[in-house]
Formats: C-alpha cells, sequence, structure tokens
C-alpha cells in the first residue's frame, strides 16, 4: 500500500526534527513551559532578527536550531524559514507568541482583541506590524518608551496611560527612570 500511496503521491514529507531538544527539570513547579516552534517560509519571523521580533514580556528565545547547528540567540541573529526556536514563556503569552511565530501576515484576533500585551520599552513601533498587525502613527524608529514620554511629556510614571490609534500604551512597571 506505501508504494502505491508514493506512487499516486499521496504521502507527506515526515516532519523536520530539530537538531537538539530542549529540557529543562525544576524541583518546584514553574509557571512557565518551553515552546518548540519551526519557521515555516512564510512565518511573520523569518527574514527578520531576532531584536525585531517584539516578544512580550515573560518571554525569551532560549535555543536556536538551524539544520544541525545549534546558534545562541542574540539580537542579531537573522531568523530563517526552517529555523527550530525553542521559547520559554510564560502561558499567558503563548497566543502572543504564537502570532508573532507564525505564517499569518496579517493575522486578526488576539493583537486586535481587547488583551492585554505585555512589552518592554525598549520595543520599536516598526516591529509591532510585523509582529502583531498593530499599527501605530507614530516614528517607526522610536521606542515604546520614547513615544508616551513625547505624549505625556514629564509626567511619565506607572499607571500612566496614553491612547494612541485605538490602542492603549500603559506604563505598568519602570526601571530607574525608564
Amino acid at each position: 500500500m506505501p508504494l502505491v500511496a508514493r506512487k499516486l503521491g499521496l504521502t507527506e514529507a515526515a516532519p523536520v526534527t530539530p537538531a537538539a531538544s530542549l529540557e529543562i527539570t525544576a524541583i518546584n513547579q514553574v509557571d512557565a513551559e518551553i515552546v518548540e516552534y519551526m519557521l515555516g517560509a512564510g512565518s511573520r519571523a523569518a527574514g527578520r532578527r531576532l531584536s525585531q521580533m517584539a516578544l512580550p514580556d515573560g518571554s525569551v528565545v532560549a535555543m536556536i536550531t538551524r539544520d544541525k547547528t545549534m546558534i545562541p540567540p542574540r539580537g542579531s541573529t537573522l531568523l530563517q524559514a526552517g529555523d527550530h526556536l525553542f521559547v520559554v514563556l510564560k502561558p499567558d503569552t503563548r497566543d502572543f507568541v504564537d502570532q508573532a511565530l507564525s505564517g499569518v501576515a496579517e493575522r486578526q484576533g488576539v493583537a486586535a482583541s481587547n488583551t492585554e500585551l505585555r512589552l518592554k520599552g525598549y520595543t520599536k513601533v516598526e516591529d509591532l506590524a510585523p509582529s502583531y498587525g498593530i499599527k501605530l502613527s507614530a516614528p517607526a524608529e522610536e521606542t515604546l518608551d520614547a513615544v508616551v514620554r513625547l505624549i505625556i511629556a514629564d509626567n511619565t510614571h506607572v499607571g500612566a496611560t496614553v491612547i494612541l490609534d485605538d490602542v492603549q500604551l500603559r506604563v505598568v512597571e519602570m526601571v530607574g527612570s525608564e
């Protein structure tokens, strides 16, 4: 039967297995999980640098494998179709990470809803649209921190809120003056 199926073109290629696997054992329960993503040709992440991914706070790329090579994740790492990313994330960030690494160019839903997406202040405006479909009318090269400071000037504090293009930006935490 397998021979007939191959001749008729009814077989599927076996899924590509990563060159490595990542397993972390903890003594106590940890509110995190490790999720493996394989970037397809149409992935939002393929062709972009890791620093441009605007991944939510509470998620980090722990390891990247390409073919049989392990690549240390750095902001300058150029992601390619076929890469396997091992992401450590908090369960409540999973939908956002799924969306940022998916193959859907303009997916609506998670980011378009009233769900809170927590990002670092150094996230650039230009990285929001490719990762989540969020477009802000602010200078593309500016960080979210700079955008908030431009609008509310010297009144930046935890709890400060800015509404820009139907998107609410809220300062949740500050480290020093940032």
